[in-house]
């Protein structure tokens, strides 16, 4: 990993791109997925390589030494939650096909809810691993309880915009 960060996009290129005002890469992440990296915390039995914590947050380590862009960690930690709660979707998670970014809760009195009817409405708040995100983890309440619902970023209706966090 420490040889495929510092060959791959590394950290200076990345400086100079974010100081000019280019938007991320999101070329990393297939390859992310190719080299397995993507598929390595889900389980076995939902097509990844089923280990442990330490393998795990030690990728993470060598990412956040790198300071990668792309949300390894939020997927590495997710990604095998996902897995179990929706096992149908984990080939998605392993391949890279599904991108899960984190919402915070909104701001004011537009804060996200979900319907009777199990529509999601209203805002959410910072995403965590936005920019690329095919799906979305939102707090939202559901019959007043408070729930996270994970929402297609695709689908018809939903819009993001995006914000620059750090200068």
């Amino acid at each position: 990993a420490r040889r495929w960060f510092s060959a791959n996009h590394p950290l200076e290129a990345r400086v100079a791109a974010f100081r000019s005002g280019h938007a991320e890469d999101a070329g990393a992440w297939p390859q992310m997925a190719e080299l397995g990296w993507l598929g390595l915390s889900l389980p076995v039995i939902a097509g990844g390589f089923g280990a442990g914590h330490a393998a795990t947050f030690e990728l993470i380590r060598e990412a956040g030494r790198d300071a990668r862009p792309e949300p390894l960690d939020l997927h590495l930690v997710l990604a095998p939650l996902l897995a179990k709660a929706m096992p149908a979707q984990a080939e998605a998670l392993a391949s890279g096909a599904m991108r899960i970014g984190l919402a915070d809760r909104a701001q004011g009195d537009d804060t996200a809810r979900c319907s009777a009817a199990g529509r999601l409405e209203g805002r959410a708040g910072t995403v965590l691993g936005g920019a690329h995100a095919t799906h979305l983890l939102v707090p939202a309440a559901r019959d007043g309880v408070p729930a996270r619902v994970l929402a297609d970023l695709q689908a018809p209706g939903r819009s993001r915009g995006a914000g620059r966090l750090a200068d």
